[in-house]
């Protein structure tokens, strides 16, 4: 596809990968940023996405052991500051 046609909102939002490891290369890096300039609803999904691939992953679950030694060890902690 040639470098001066604009590029449509799905097509430039299927890039956001591309674009946020800055592996878009020339004509479709030119177009996809083009296209963000002029499009505000697809700025915020990018800023989104990044958002997104940014957050810390969820902590894993505990298993029930370590759970209940944890719990344990708080409900003393807490009992020991209720009687400060």
């Amino acid at each position: 596809m040639p470098d001066s046609l604009p590029l449509a909102c799905g097509a430039c939002r299927a890039c956001f990968p591309q674009v946020l490891d800055a592996s878009l290369v020339d004509g479709g890096r030119r177009r996809a940023l083009g296209h963000l300039a002029g499009c505000a609803d697809c700025r915020a999904a990018l800023a989104a996405v990044r958002r997104a691939a940014e957050a810390p992953a969820p902590a894993e679950a505990l298993d029930p052991r370590t759970r209940q030694e944890l719990l344990e060890l708080f409900r003393t902690w807490h009992a020991g500051r209720r009687g400060e």
